[in-house]
């Protein structure tokens, strides 16, 4: 929806859905189907009209799948003239793999099974020190999706370096967009002090550096 101007202007005549089926078929060149063919509206905060639009899908086309993407926040302040369809979309939040979700991507279900079943009986288990190997490789490697392609492809934590700081920088990027300069400068403070703030000896706290507690009184 962001880079798209067309895209978002078929939502802006009407929200009938079968116009914006056949719009939105003849622009992507695809026939869209009704119980066949899985839409997805990426970004979808940068349209109010085309969240919104999710209203009349689910009400008068139900037939249609429709996944939408993107900020919750953008979709909480990017509302102006429409209220949100709530009880017409079922949300769902997106976490970084855990463990277990890791190993799946490097092709160990296997591993992932007879861990299951060594803790479930409470039983040893043989394989026990390559388990925590790739455990200690995923507290480096991280569960986000991008990181761990990069391991996967590559086997070389170079490249996952590359790709951690590749998604840090969006973040930071990201900041601006939702916020003004001087909240933009409190909020990458805040995000700046997770690393060292996090790190503490085992039974006691550490807390945020008072300047950057103090930003976040203020935001």
């Amino acid at each position: 929806m962001e880079d798209s101007g067309e895209t978002s202007a078929i939502f802006e005549r009407d929200l009938k859905p079968e116009r914006i089926i056949r719009e939105l078929s003849a622009k992507s060149g695809h026939t869209i189907l009704p119980g066949d063919t899985l839409i997805i509206f990426d970004e979808i905060q940068a349209s109010e009209r085309a969240l919104h639009s999710l209203k009349y899908f689910c009400e008068d086309a139900p037939s249609y799948h429709i996944v939408a993407t993107g900020s919750l926040l953008g979709v909480a302040l990017n509302r102006e003239k429409y209220s949100f369809p709530v009880g017409k979309v079922d949300i769902t939040t997106l976490h970084p793999l855990d463990f277990e979700e890791f190993l799946w991507a490097l092709g160990k279900r296997d591993l992932c099974d007879l861990i299951r079943e060594a803790y479930a009986g409470f039983n040893p288990l043989s394989l026990h020190a390559t388990a925590i190997d790739l455990h200690k490789t995923y507290l480096v490697v991280g569960g986000m999706p991008r990181a761990v392609s990069e391991y996967v492809a590559t086997n070389d934590f170079d490249f996952v370096v590359a790709a951690q700081k590749n998604l840090n920088g969006a973040y930071i990027a990201d900041m601006a967009k939702y916020a003004s300069s001087p909240e933009t400068t409190k909020i990458m403070a805040a995000w700046a002090s997770v690393p060292t703030a996090s790190v503490f000896p085992r039974g006691k706290c550490r807390s945020l550096p008072t300047q950057i507690t103090t930003h976040l009184r203020c935001i």
